[in-house]
């Protein structure tokens, strides 16, 4: 095995990363007014002492650095995207739980659900927390769903359930959060009839 390929080094690290049993993620992205700190991803390439190949190193190879108007056009680039996808039909599938498990959230409430799909509208109003960039026309249509059952052990009751809590966590109102839900709901029984096909043919 050759130590001095990127790719090595790459197994190598999440190895010993997962390996450590450490609960930061795994790749860190920090905020930075300036391309500076970027630097120390290749320390080896900026006159700094290089790594021994026996050496594990997360800073070499897991940290990354996002300015303020990258993080601006990042967010700016979603909401068109958002808008666009919506404007052509598409839907997209959250499955709450299996989000947060693989995702850089830490609970329910941080899930993009309430940015994609809001339950109060007011939100997406030009310039509104979620329209900022004034580019979305509105919410875009959601699925709940569970994720594989064999890999992700929930059900729809759970998943629903949780992001009624998280809702009330962020703020919103019981009677509102659930007629969101609701709406949410409803969007899922309309695909199912719509893509529904039966397993046995009627002769």
């Amino acid at each position: 095995m050759d130590n001095n390929d990127e790719a090595v080094r790459l197994y190598l690290n999440r190895h010993s990363y997962l390996e450590s049993g450490q609960e930061l993620p795994l790749v860190m992205v920090r905020f930075s007014n300036s391309w500076q700190g970027r630097d120390s991803l290749y320390p080896e390439q900026h006159g700094g002492t290089p790594h021994s190949q026996n050496t594990v190193c997360r800073v070499e190879l897991f940290n990354d650095t996002d300015t303020p108007a990258e993080l601006e056009f990042m967010h700016a680039l979603q909401d068109y995207l958002l808008d666009r996808y919506e404007s052509m039909g598409l839907i997209i599938e959250a499955n709450p739980t299996s989000n947060v498990y693989i995702a850089r959230l830490k609970q329910h409430s941080e899930h993009p659900i309430f940015r994609w799909h809001p339950p109060e509208e007011s939100v997406l109003v030009p310039g509104g927390e979620h329209n900022r960039h004034n580019l979305r026309r509105g919410p875009i249509r959601v699925l709940v769903n569970t994720d594989d059952p064999g890999i992700m052990p929930t059900t729809l009751r759970t998943e629903f359930l949780l992001l009624r809590e998280a809702a009330l966590e962020r703020g919103i109102g019981r009677t509102i959060a659930e007629r969101w839900l609701e709406t949410l709901r409803q969007y899922g029984i309309e695909q199912f009839h719509r893509n529904h096909l039966p397993v046995f043919e009627q002769v």
